[in-house]
């Protein structure tokens, strides 16, 4: 177990969470792992997890608590991403917060006429070029999915967009290895090298299981495929409060703890000290319409007690901010995104997304 970060150290923070509620967090998690188990159907991950002590029973993979430890032990308390430039731009670290755009966004409003309409991969592009010039935007995403290029390569040309659009850090998203293995390609070749890019990587990708405890063939694949290259990789679960997790916040905080965790072991286990940023989504599911609420105070109470279960593994941590329910540029819009800013920065998350994002 890595050694807490004093909270007096930092910057100026706010806690969500004392210190016993975090032991208990983190206990009933591991009491997740060795007693429920998950479900895992990506065969490397299985032979991964048993190999080393887990053991399987009625479908179910019990994980015990000692491969947890050694995995938060063997994980670095600091995660340093550069631009395309080769310049340290955004060292994730603790007390440093940096903040970007969204993703996988199948609409967009179109500046010329106002209109909603289905996204481009030119308006990819634009989004990365914009925010390339912007000084409060650290890193890029892709914000859109594009709808004029082949469906399942669409992953493909919006890693190539944010390419095209920015020399700023990026956070990508994939369909599967065989997309890894391509945009992997493409950032040798811009790095310089595959040993350039691993030295300093101007990528991180982000991946999640399937909440509650099901580590789907797809998503571990990709996983492992950043652990085997030793590039940074986020695994978020979202176990949306009435959704994939259960209606409290604490019971939704302990099983994506638990899911996230599993993802620090599988990394750890193909090439220890592989960076990962730790995180989860939280927010709570809309009951009406069956859509997680981005505008909901769970998201940002989850998003400060996940901070604080990062502080006390010592790891870098994700966040979500800027974003809204609203469907127009208005007050709703506006205290939304300023309540989530705010918290995501009080909190010290280090890598804030989604700010422009709307459900």
């Amino acid at each position: 177990m890595a050694e807490p970060i004093p909270i007096e150290t930092l910057h100026p923070t706010i806690r969500m969470l004392s210190d016993e509620q975090i032991q208990a967090i983190h206990h009933t998690s591991l009491d997740i792992l060795s007693r429920t188990g998950i479900v895992m159907k990506n065969e490397a991950g299985r032979e991964l997890l048993l190999d080393i002590g887990a053991w399987e029973s009625e479908g179910r993979i019990k994980v015990p608590p000692y491969l947890v430890t050694d995995a938060i032990a063997s994980a670095p308390p600091r995660l340093p991403m550069f631009n395309r430039l080769g310049e340290l731009t955004m060292p994730l670290e603790a007390g440093k917060v940096f903040f970007g755009p969204g993703s996988d966004c199948p609409f967009t409003i179109d500046v010329n006429t106002g209109q909603r309409r289905e996204a481009t991969a030119e308006d990819g592009r634009c989004f990365a070029h914009l925010c390339d010039g912007l000084g409060q935007i650290d890193f890029i995403m892709s914000m859109g999915t594009p709808s004029d290029v082949p469906t399942m390569d669409h992953y493909l040309h919006s890693f190539i967009a944010m390419i095209r659009g920015s020399v700023k850090p990026n956070v990508y998203t994939a369909n599967n290895r065989q997309d890894m293995e391509d945009i992997h390609r493409i950032a040798c070749a811009v790095a310089g090298s595959e040993t350039e890019l691993r030295e300093k990587p101007f990528l991180l990708h982000y991946a999640e299981p399937i909440s509650p405890l099901l580590f789907n063939d797809e998503s571990v694949d990709k996983l492992l495929f950043c652990a085997e290259k030793g590039l940074p990789v986020a695994y978020i679960p979202s176990p949306n409060a009435g959704g994939g997790g259960p209606i409290t916040l604490a019971g939704a905080l302990a099983l994506g703890n638990a899911e996230g965790l599993i993802g620090l072991v599988l990394t750890q286990l193909v090439r220890p000290g592989t960076p990962v940023l730790y995180g989860m989504n939280t927010a709570a599911l809309d009951m009406k319409s069956a859509i997680v609420s981005y505008g909901s105070p769970e998201w940002p109470m989850g998003m400060a007690a996940c901070a604080d279960l990062a502080r006390y593994y010592g790891l870098p941590v994700w966040g979500t901010a800027g974003a809204t329910d609203s469907k127009l540029v208005d007050a709703q819009a506006g205290i939304e995104a300023t309540v989530t800013i705010m918290t995501a920065f009080l909190t010290r998350c280090n890598l804030v997304h989604d700010a422009g994002s709307s459900a």
